[in-house]
C-alpha cells in the first residue's frame, strides 16, 4: 500500500537530485499500480498529480524548473479531507491545505454565503 509520506520522501530525493526522475517514476509505478484497492486518499491524489506533471514534462509543456516547482509543491502540501454527509447534488469535501500560498476554490452557486 502506497502512502503519501513515502511519496514525499522519494520526491525529496528527486528534488535533492539524489534520485533521477526515471528512478522515481519506476518506483512510483511499481508501488501505485494497485493503489485504488487500499491506498489512502491523499496518496491517490498525490500520485495522480505527479502523473499529470510527468505527462506535461515529457510532452515539453513544462520546463524542468516548472516541473520541479510542481513536485516541490506536492512535498509542501499536506491535505486532510473529511467527507460531509449531504444530498448527492451537494456533496462537498472540506479540504484544509497547509500551504504558504493556498489555491482559491470555487463554490457552486447557491452554496455561497
Amino acid at each position: 500500500m502506497i502512502q503519501a509520506n513515502a511519496i514525499r520522501e522519494r520526491l525529496m530525493a528527486v528534488l535533492r537530485r539524489d534520485d533521477s526522475v526515471g528512478v522515481f517514476e519506476r518506483w512510483l509505478n511499481s508501488e501505485s499500480f494497485d493503489m485504488f484497492q487500499d491506498a489512502e486518499h491523499s496518496a491517490i491524489e498525490m500520485v495522480s498529480a505527479i502523473h499529470l506533471l510527468l505527462g506535461d514534462y515529457y510532452d515539453r509543456r513544462l520546463s524542468e524548473q516548472d516541473f520541479r516547482a510542481g513536485l516541490e509543491s506536492l512535498v509542501d502540501n499536506i491535505v486532510v479531507c473529511e467527507p460531509v454527509d449531504l444530498p448527492r447534488e451537494c456533496q462537498i469535501v472540506f479540504s484544509f491545505v497547509a500551504n504558504a500560498s493556498p489555491r482559491p476554490i470555487s463554490v457552486p452557486q447557491g452554496l455561497a454565503a
